[in-house]
């Protein structure tokens, strides 16, 4: 422990910070503490590897001792443990947000899964050679690292797939299902600059881990005309690989298939591609221009909107837009009246926080989270006498507020000029418009 301490005094606090919740991810194997593979998330000096034995031994002392050990906090800090059928220990340090523990489970969640993706979950339980494991664990660096960094996704905070509003849904819809059977495939998806416009049935029926990690997955790859990538679903087909087969339709859109052995990547460019999306064109070129609101064109929202985040808790979905009443222009738009000189990554950094200070502790999590076995909740919702329905927050530089309600989930950021009492008023309707027509 004296290792650790020294460690965590010797960071700078400001290091912490400034880096927009810096971090390090280490994976060991449970039973002999060999470290697998690191990973830093901002300006941070190197784990020793004196500390990483440290971290490990805390938890399998306490192992040892019939204790399962989840988290602990110091002045600038927070590590967490978790062990993944009982052969990988991943643990996270990190700056401490006083967020619930559920949004660090949630993420070391995807990280185990981004493996088991790549390898399979016989790699992982039975490990046979460490060296080699860690050399193959290598492919698998880019996708845990856009989870840890972010992207303009957000479906590694809400454990929902992020999808963008297009004209022409239905006849994308068409083009994307035709194409689909023509491979002998059920799973199929469009990606419309990294979010889905739309996808199959059984698409939909993927847990919402996997079809986050599935989107995660194709935007971290290098831009490619196609692709042809085996992949482990970790919920559906963690044993035996499928075949995820993708294609650049336009600059900024792709379609995704998993399928079978059969077609080839080779005889599906040549012989469906072309067929099945050449009259599509000018729809998917519409449908591009949704991007970055996120939203259609005829959609209207309230100019003090800086930022929304909607979460569909029942299907798994999440949309999301910083650029909700249009993109901003010059410098992030630092000379915008309503948009008090916040910039868009600002915009999201600040919807993110907001997010995980409510979930967990005002709002439960959803029922997909990953529950801490064993372990009694002590999260602040699970002690109030009601459920909460509506939530806010107000500084000096922004206003936040949240709503929910069955089967939606609403946070929004504000504009500091938009009052108090109109907040309320303006989430609501903002809700009933965007989740009129079930699009989300």
């Amino acid at each position: 422990m004296d290792t650790l301490t020294s460690f965590f005094r010797s960071l700078d606090a400001c290091a912490w910070r400034e880096s927009n919740m810096a971090a390090y991810l280490v994976c060991l194997t449970t039973d002999g503490g060999i470290p697998l593979f690191t990973r830093t998330k901002g300006n941070l000096p190197q784990l020793p590897f004196p500390v990483i034995g440290s971290l490990n031994g805390v938890c399998m002392f306490a192992s040892n001792q019939d204790v399962s050990l989840l988290n602990t906090i110091t002045d600038d800090a927070k590590v967490v443990w978790k062990v993944f059928n009982e052969r990988i220990t991943l643990i996270m340090v990190t700056s401490d947000d006083c967020a619930s523990d559920l949004h660090l489970n949630r993420l070391l969640d995807f990280v185990f899964n981004s493996m088991v993706l790549f390898l399979g979950i016989n790699e992982l339980t039975n490990i046979r050679n460490v060296e080699l494991l860690k050399r193959d664990l290598r492919c698998c660096y880019s996708l845990i690292d856009s989870l840890l960094e972010g992207t303009d996704l957000t479906g590694n905070i809400t454990q929902a797939l992020d999808v963008i509003l297009c004209p022409d849904v239905s006849l994308l819809q068409e083009f994307l299902d035709d194409f689909a059977t023509a491979v002998n495939s059920e799973f199929g998806c469009l990606f419309v600059m990294g979010k889905v416009a739309v996808a199959t049935e059984r698409w939909w029926e993927l847990t919402g881990l996997e079809t986050v990690l599935l989107s995660f997955l194709v935007r971290a790859l290098p831009p490619c005309s196609s692709r042809d990538i085996p992949v482990y679903l970790p919920y559906g087909s963690p044993k035996v690989p499928h075949r995820l087969l993708t294609f650049q339709l336009i600059e900024g859109v792709e379609v995704c298939v998993i399928c079978g052995p059969k077609p080839s990547l080779q005889d599906t460019e040549t012989k469906f591609l072309d067929q099945y999306w050449r009259l599509a064109t000018d729809t998917l070129k519409s449908s591009r221009r949704s991007h970055p609101r996120n939203l259609p064109a005829d959609m209207v929202i309230d100019s003090g909107i800086l930022g929304f985040l909607l979460v569909n808790t029942d299907e798994r979905k999440c949309l999301s837009s910083v650029h909700p009443s249009g993109v901003m222009t010059g410098v992030d738009s630092q000379s915008s009246p309503s948009g008090g000189g916040v910039s868009t990554a600002k915009r999201k950094s600040l919807l993110v926080s907001f997010y995980k200070s409510v979930v967990g502790t005002l709002f439960p999590p959803q029922e997909s989270a990953t529950p801490l076995q064993g372990q009694p909740s002590c999260d602040l919702y699970s002690s109030l006498p009601h459920q909460a329905m509506e939530t806010y927050i107000c500084s000096s530089h922004h206003k936040c507020y949240a709503v929910r309600n069955a089967t939606h989930e609403l946070y929004l950021l504000f504009a500091p000029d938009v009052p108090n009492y109109a907040l309320g008023s303006v989430a609501s309707n903002t809700l009933t418009l965007l989740t009129k027509g079930k699009l989300v």
